[in-house]
């Protein structure tokens, strides 16, 4: 793994901590996952330098600490002062290490001191404990086959059975050799796929050493799928093919061939060396779908103009849409402008349009979803350089913070995108499946809103409707996230008086607006916003501006709503920072509606005014308070359950 690994900010949650050890008395520091693409990770070696130095100071002179400091000195290459160490531990008179020898083994594991290994194991470590973190022995995290044998030669089983195999995770062929030369079954399934080591090679080298002792190239998983199915590098699916051409013929999971599972993945040169061989570019698998519409398949490669150039002139064809609605087609998901445009030319204008079966969305709403496909960049990127060869996806591999997601905004050209489907027909009107057009996905961008408003004109231009509703009677006013956004939207036409099917307006929701809340509740009460606009209840903005979010609250369903549109990613969204912000903006907020002249005395259909519902819960302290002063009639109103005084 490169050194930015550990140097770019979105690689840090990477991070894990060792210091649960500490409840039970050993010392242990901070420290990264190390790569498992490399045996030399400079950088790995780097961040766990920075901690032993950083965490070397006033400890207690005990065999823990001797071991400490001599990986200490391995890392800043001391080794004199690390032998030394060593030779004092090993002649010291320890017994035993008991519970602590297991977890400093595997630092020292991890980092490929083989010195530091040898001592502890003389010393009794056991070679057999997993690891509480990855749940592996330290033979399945060796980096390098001098550890592999020291490690082997006190015992450590090499067919040991966690998620998988030492083997299915080596890193080099010289690792899988001295495995393999010290019995480790070549063929031994995992716990997850039930396939072989073969499966997960991460190098030709490493493909070779497995063939040498009898793995089967032929070997499926329990899907289906071969070694060349499972091939992400082109390295490897290159050096499978020539060792065995017949696996690009193979048919596994839903009868997709190597060349649908990995059409995403794999270089032009690969592709043209599948084609060679006599794979069918045009072969359906169980869905109908050829390679060339493989959907969830083509992250990543539709960036790649030249690897579909290849598939359409080798004959691939594209077929005439089977209905409206389909899976997710190559216009979905590709972020690339150049390769959108050769599409559309090469047979994809009728899919211009169609949408999806899961939410009905069209390749425009997808562009027009800045937030969404930053997060899906980053999402692909970070399992890029996590992945680990056919285990599972991490989970930390799902969601980006903001300052992850930015990063991505250069490989997100969203404008060019969107000017290509524009030209080829994309309708700027179709709603998806809750009534929202590309143009209220291009309102609710928060993280991505670079580019925000050259999209909303885009739309506009094209002939977007800017009153459009959705199935709440929203219109892209209403979804707005930015600021700017919502003078924009103004500036163009929009009017902010038109209020949903619970007739909430723009200005009831002003409190949204975290340091903007007077600009924006100015700006739309100057466009014709009325400031005492009541919704079906008879509350006013100044009465939402003052709610509390309890249980079955109508504010809490509208912040579960809000944040429900402006999620990164499936499933219940947090909450607590919307609340928060509701909370936080509230004063703003209250004081440029009075300074608008809102009617502060003004009632909902319930009799209540905007200081009666501030009375409800201890955040309204200083809004009860900023009411009283300017005028509120509080005769009628139970004194608080809170002191404020």
């Amino acid at each position: 793994m490169c050194s930015q690994y550990f140097t770019q900010s979105w690689c840090r949650q990477r991070e894990i901590s060792w210091n649960i050890f500490q409840s039970q008395g050993l010392w242990l520091p901070t420290i990264p996952i190390p790569s498992t693409s490399s045996a030399d990770d400079n950088a790995y070696s780097d961040v766990v330098l920075r901690e032993l130095e950083s965490s070397i100071q006033s400890r207690p002179s005990d065999w823990i600490t001797t071991i400490r400091l001599a990986l200490h000195y391995f890392m800043s290459r001391d080794l004199d002062i690390m032998e030394s160490l060593l030779r004092r531990f090993v002649q010291s008179d320890i017994a035993e290490l008991g519970e602590y020898g297991s977890p400093l083994l595997h630092l020292a594991v991890r980092v490929d001191a083989v010195d530091v290994i040898r001592a502890l194991l003389v010393k009794g470590a056991d070679v057999h404990a997993a690891d509480i973190i990855e749940d592996q022995t330290p033979l399945h995290a060796v980096r390098s086959a001098e550890a592999a044998r020291a490690l082997i030669e006190f015992g450590a089983n090499v067919n040991a059975l966690k998620r998988s195999t030492p083997l299915h995770l080596c890193i080099s062929a010289d690792i899988a050799e001295a495995l393999l030369q010290n019995g480790a079954d070549v063929n031994a399934p995992d716990n997850y796929y039930r396939s072989p080591a073969l499966h997960t090679a991460r190098s030709p080298g490493i493909v070779r050493v497995l063939l040498k002792y009898g793995a089967d190239p032929l070997s499926k998983d329990r899907f289906g799928d071969t070694a060349l199915h499972r091939a992400v590098s082109d390295e490897v699916a290159q050096c499978l093919m020539e060792t065995c051409p017949e696996l690009v013929y193979v048919k596994g999971a839903l009868d997709g061939t190597p060349l649908h599972r990995r059409v995403a993945d794999w270089s032009a040169e690969t592709i043209r060396m599948v084609i060679r061989l006599g794979a069918d570019v045009d072969a359906p698998n169980s869905d109908g779908d050829t390679a060339l519409l493989r959907s969830h398949e083509f992250t990543g490669f539709l960036s790649n103009v030249e690897g579909v150039r290849v598939l359409i002139e080798a004959g691939a064809k594209v077929p005439l849409p089977k209905g409206d609605f389909l899976s997710a087609t190559p216009l979905h998901e590709t972020v690339s402008p150049p390769l959108m445009e050769y599409l559309l030319e090469h047979g994809f204008r009728p899919y211009v349009n169609i949408r999806l079966k899961t939410n009905d969305q069209t390749p425009l709403h997808v562009v027009a979803a800045r937030d969404m496909a930053l997060h899906k960049s980053w999402s692909v990127r970070l399992g890029n350089q996590g992945r680990r060869g056919g285990e599972p996806a991490s989970s930390s591999t799902q969601y980006g913070g903001i300052a992850h997601l930015l990063e991505q905004s250069s490989l997100v050209p969203s404008v060019d995108l969107m000017k290509v489907l524009l030209k080829y027909g994309a309708s700027p009107n179709i709603g998806d499946d809750e009534g929202d057009t590309p143009l209220h996905f291009v309102a609710r961008n928060s993280v991505g809103h670079l580019e925000n408003l050259d999209l909303l004109r885009l739309l506009l231009e094209a002939g977007a409707d800017i009153s459009a509703r959705n199935s709440a009677g929203e219109t892209p006013l209403h979804c707005a996230a930015r600021t700017e956004t919502v003078l924009e939207f103004l500036r163009l036409g929009a009017d902010p008086t038109l209020a949903d099917h619970q007739g909430v307006t723009i200005l009831h929701n002003a409190w949204r607006f975290t340091g903007d809340c007077a600009r924006i509740v100015k700006a739309l009460t100057e466009h014709g916003a009325d400031v005492d606009a009541a919704d079906k209840q008879g509350s006013r903005p100044l009465h939402y501006a003052c709610r509390g979010y309890g249980k079955s609250s109508l504010g809490l369903s509208q912040i579960q709503r809000w944040a429900q549109s402006t999620r990164f990613h499936q499933g219940t969204p947090h909450l607590q920072p919307t609340i928060f912000a509701a909370f936080e903006n509230a004063l703003p907020t209250v004081r440029a509606l009075l300074d608008c002249r809102a009617d502060i005395h003004a009632q909902n259909k319930a009799g209540e005014t905007a200081v009666r519902v501030a009375s409800r819960h201890p955040f309204g302290r200083e809004v009860f308070r900023f009411l009283c002063a300017r005028g509120a009639d509080i005769s009628e109103v139970p004194r608080p359950w809170w002191n404020f005084d």
